[in-house]
């Protein structure tokens, strides 16, 4: 089980967190979200992320797909979390259901990663995620980037 007191906010601005706010920036689900989930997966599996699998609850991984959070593993952690004991990893939300559980990948991230902490955040902080497409197009370096996303009308202000 995670314990709020070790749980931060994730400010995702490395790759995999670059990666993961445009995914999360896309309104609705079509053929531009589902390549940016296969980059997502790609992204994680590059940096080494292990996958995990646990009750929603437990994990607090209610928010959908791409949802994430750093947490601070206490050096007595047992479980699937064992491996990464006193680490600050990020916990990324793949995909699962109620009945089942859910799916989700870890590893470990530098400290200048880390936001505030949940316990101290307002009980409804969790922002509307905004698009930052073009953010990520430039740091990832794409050759054609102009400074614009594809699709400005699916831009958020």
């Amino acid at each position: 089980m995670i314990e709020p007191i070790n749980m931060y906010e994730d400010l995702r601005s490395d790759k995999v967190g670059l990666s993961i706010m445009v995914l999360r920036s896309m309104p609705i689900w079509n053929k531009e979200k589902h390549l940016q989930k296969e980059h997502l997966f790609n992204t994680l599996a590059e940096f080494a992320y292990a996958k995990g699998w646990g009750r929603s609850n437990a994990y607090h991984l209610t928010a959908g797909m791409g949802f994430s959070y750093l947490y601070k593993v206490p050096a007595n952690k047992r479980g699937q979390l064992k491996l990464v004991s006193d680490k600050l990893i990020r916990i990324v939300y793949l995909y699962g259901d109620r009945r089942m559980g859910v799916a989700f990948m870890y590893g470990q991230v530098s400290d200048d990663q880390v936001g505030r902490n949940y316990c101290s955040m307002p009980a409804n902080s969790l922002a509307k995620d905004f698009d930052v497409r073009s953010l990520y197009r430039f740091a990832s370096g794409e050759p054609d980037f102009n400074g614009s996303t594809a699709n400005p009308k699916l831009m958020r202000t």
